[in-house]
């Protein structure tokens, strides 16, 4: 959550340097991320995640995770297309090789099917 903090913290910092060129697009994005960084954050804690079921956990987590991941991959592709320096390419670059890592895992298992219920967690004796 350190990353995601620096991540707001960095688009806070920036909204005042550059708040005459921030868009309503980006702007909204911020808001969406920053609300998913809060939520996730809060339901790390167990006071909060009792109040939700295992399954909404997983879900919001889930979700949250992609949001940000898209909202960061976003900002950053804006700043590589319009000739941005070494960080934000090697910041896109691993992005995307993070997304492209989870597609794979998620290919591989796809591929395998799904566990036998004999097999699943127990011993055959």
């Amino acid at each position: 959550m350190a990353w995601h903090f620096t991540f707001v913290g960095y688009s806070i910092f920036s909204f005042g340097l550059y708040a005459s060129s921030l868009t309503v697009r980006a702007l909204a994005l911020d808001i969406i991320a920053l609300t998913f960084l809060l939520l996730l954050t809060l339901t790390s804690f167990r006071w909060f995640a009792r109040r939700l079921t295992s399954a909404n956990w997983r879900r919001l987590h889930k979700t949250g995770v992609y949001v940000i991941w898209f909202v960061a991959t976003y900002i950053y592709l804006g700043s590589v297309r319009h000739g941005g320096d070494a960080f934000h390419v090697v910041a896109f670059s691993l992005l995307i090789a993070a997304w492209l890592l989870r597609v794979i895992a998620w290919v591989n298992s796809r591929a395998r099917g799904p566990v036998p219920a004999s097999t699943a967690g127990g011993s055959s004796t």
